[in-house]
């Protein structure tokens, strides 16, 4: 599934005699703070009893007035969003300026810091800007036009070649697409219907109906998890193929920069030592298991069970936060790797979904023996998936110089990240 930040899909209602005419601007905003890219709108007049669907990437709607209208001229004016949004470090928008003006156009991050700027004078019209951005990240794009300000967020997940806003053109005034024969007057009982797609699910927008008397800007919300809690832990959906939304935080800890606990593979406590002689499923060593053995050679006196993945009474995940949360399986932490932009920080891995949603994984360490090691420069964690050998259980490490999943002896203490699927 993915989950999509977004832009701007412009449907013109534009009626007129004399070229007069309403204009109706719908952008999609998702769980009221997130722009949504719209797939479609779907207008119902419903005085008139007629439907029309413009489709992305169509853009306008003109609708020929009938007699006996008078619209309201209104200025036609704003930052567009970008295309596509997300976009990969380089992206473009539009600048819609309803008479010649100078304009400062700036594009910042959450912290008010400026990474590019562009400053000039632009006639009527529509203008295209190419930005790049260099950094993965949440930028603003701040557009200063005479007395008025726009801005739009943009969410970076590459790595483009310069911080830059490059002026590409003039694309004159907004011109319609599709033309329709349909009756309209002012005042007419009009129906919005926004339609997306959201983590791989199409969505339709809360319906708006109102008398249409005048241009406006008209925003199209939809509501669609994007993050939430499960027996009141948080968890925040990547936008991954499968589903699988992921803790914000370790088992164990409160904030998504805390260490949490530490876990031996198959124990659902913490505690003070580790190793083979402390370990639930065996004998004291690697060749005397008790549980998840598939090779006899490994087992107590020859025993096999040939359980490969937890239960869910040895998940640590289910014990200590509740039914719903479990371990990742491998395949699901090599699903996060492989769908998420990776940055390293001084304190850890943040990972970036497609969708712009993030979480991030502390450098906790692990616990061998009685000490804990390499905490504040390495990262460890389990997986519920037995290793390639009995003793061995899979767990994704890294740091700052490596990233990979890799088999580790069950007795290691490890951070835990838990997951859960919360539309199930």
């Amino acid at each position: 599934m993915r989950k999509l930040y977004s832009t701007i899909l412009l449907l013109a209602i534009c009626m007129g005699l004399f070229s007069q005419g309403i204009a109706v601007r719908f952008s999609g905003r998702l769980n009221g703070t997130q722009y949504c890219q719209l797939d479609s709108v779907v207008v119902t007049n419903l005085s008139r009893d007629w439907v029309e669907t413009v489709e992305y990437p169509d853009t306008t709607l003109m609708l020929e007035l009938s007699t006996g209208f008078s619209a309201k001229n209104v200025e036609n004016q704003g930052l567009l969003q970008n295309v596509p949004n997300p976009f990969d470090g380089e992206t473009r928008v539009e600048l819609s300026v309803s008479h010649c003006e100078d304009v400062n156009m700036q594009l910042l991050d959450i912290t008010g810091k400026v990474f590019a700027q562009y400053d000039g004078k632009l006639d009527e019209g529509t203008h295209a800007f190419d930005v790049t951005a260099t950094k993965p990240q949440t930028y603003i794009l701040n557009a200063i036009v005479g007395d008025k300000s726009y801005s739009i967020k943009m969410v970076n997940i590459g790595c483009g070649s310069a911080n830059d806003i490059k002026y590409s053109g003039f694309s004159g005034n907004i011109t319609a697409k599709l033309t329709s024969t349909n009756y309209f007057q002012s005042g007419d009982n009009m129906r919005y219907v926004g339609y997306a797609t959201i983590d791989g699910a199409a969505v339709a927008s809360v319906v708006v109906v109102r008398q249409q008397t005048e241009s406006q800007d008209l925003t199209l919300n939809f509501y669609y998890p994007g993050q939430g809690t499960l027996n009141g832990h948080e968890w925040v959906n990547l936008g991954l193929p499968s589903g699988t939304c992921w803790a914000t935080c370790n088992v164990g800890a409160t904030y998504p920069e805390g260490y949490g606990n530490y876990y031996a593979w198959g124990e659902v406590t913490a505690k003070t030592i580790y190793d083979w002689n402390y370990y639930r499923y065996c004998n004291g060593s690697a060749t005397t298991f008790t549980k998840y053995c598939d090779n006899s050679t490994y087992g107590s006196n020859g025993f096999t069970d040939n359980l490969t993945v937890l239960e869910a009474g040895d998940d640590v995940a289910t014990a200590n936060w509740g039914d719903g949360w479990r371990m990742p399986t491998q395949e699901e932490m090599q699903e996060l790797l492989e769908n998420c932009y990776r940055t390293f920080t001084d304190n850890g891995l943040l990972l970036m979904g497609r969708n712009g949603n993030t979480i991030f994984l502390p450098y906790a360490g692990h616990r061998y023996e009685t000490q804990l090691y390499q905490a504040g420069d390495e990262g460890g964690y389990w997986t519920s998936t037995l290793g390639d050998y009995p003793p061995y259980a899979a767990s994704f490490n890294f740091s700052p110089s490596s990233l990979y999943i890799y088999d580790i002896y069950r007795f290691y203490g490890m951070s835990v990240r838990a997951v859960c699927n919360p539309q199930e």
